[in-house]
């Protein structure tokens, strides 16, 4: 998919996850998450709501809702999607629930209610999910290996991460491929505790990556290698030579907002 670069709009500053109730977005109680111990909470989208995602296709993790009528910092336009400002990073929603008129960007949708995995941590809980994650991953330390296996009878590499953020409260794909459509690209200079590391040619497999485990920080990451689930050392010789890349699915609240100014709105 091609963007082209488009004339910035005005936005109408709309707080998400932290601050729910502006977006009138609802902890969903009847959806509750697993586990006591879980860090991401469903919700309830209201009524004629865009979901927003990380990437720009629909199996990408959902960071928020903005309702009908929200005007939007439109940063990128392509056939099928909507690159918008979401202050600390880029948010995408469906081309088709954006209207565009005399430059200013909307939201316009029709739709009934939905419920959708809140992929966020509450502002200030972020170390307490990451410590959270990471135990949970540690507790299986020596669960044997089992193709397929997403349980802690025996755990495959995808299905013991599937497993743990699952125990977490999080919506997630099933096989590492999948998995890697989750979350922020993150360089390997800046891993923290709880991003998911990607590896390839590890296997027989041709896909783009045969291989994930779950940073725990200090250079090691907990994966299910072939004699069970451990902690390995990115710094090892075989690892560092398949690694692929990284991606955070553990992010504080996600604020939408739009840059200050005066007048239009309107930037290049």
């Amino acid at each position: 998919m091609r963007f082209r670069h488009n004339a910035i709009a005005k936005v109408t500053s709309l707080a998400l996850a932290t601050t729910l109730s502006l977006t009138g977005i609802v902890p969903a109680a009847a959806a509750a998450a697993p586990n006591t111990t879980a860090v991401f909470q469903p919700v309830q989208l209201p009524c004629q709501s865009a979901v927003v995602r990380y990437s720009a296709h629909t199996g990408s993790t959902a960071v928020g809702a903005l309702q009908d009528g929200t005007e939007l910092i439109v940063l990128e336009e392509g056939d099928n999607w909507y690159a918008v400002n979401c202050g600390e990073m880029t948010g995408y929603v469906r081309a088709e629930q954006v209207v565009q008129s005399d430059g200013v960007y909307t939201i316009s949708c029709q739709g009934g209610d939905e419920t959708l995995q809140w992929q966020s941590v509450a502002a200030g809980e972020l170390e307490s999910a990451q410590e959270a994650v990471i135990q949970e991953a540690m507790n299986h330390l020596g669960t044997p290996y089992v193709w397929g296996g997403k349980a802690p009878g025996g755990f495959d590499c995808s299905g013991f991460v599937y497993y743990v953020y699952g125990q977490m409260g999080y919506s997630m794909g099933y096989d590492a491929v999948q998995q890697l459509k989750d979350g922020l690209v993150v360089d390997r200079s800046e891993l923290e505790p709880g991003d998911l590391v990607f590896f390839q040619g590890t296997s027989w497999q041709s896909s783009i990556v045969t291989h994930v485990g779950i940073y725990a920080g200090d250079g090691e990451f907990i994966h299910a290698s072939n004699s069970g689930i451990a902690v390995a050392s990115l710094d090892d010789e075989y690892w560092q030579g398949h690694y692929f890349g990284a991606r955070r699915v553990l992010v504080a609240g996600v604020t939408l907002h739009g840059i200050a100014s005066s007048g239009t709105g309107v930037s290049n």
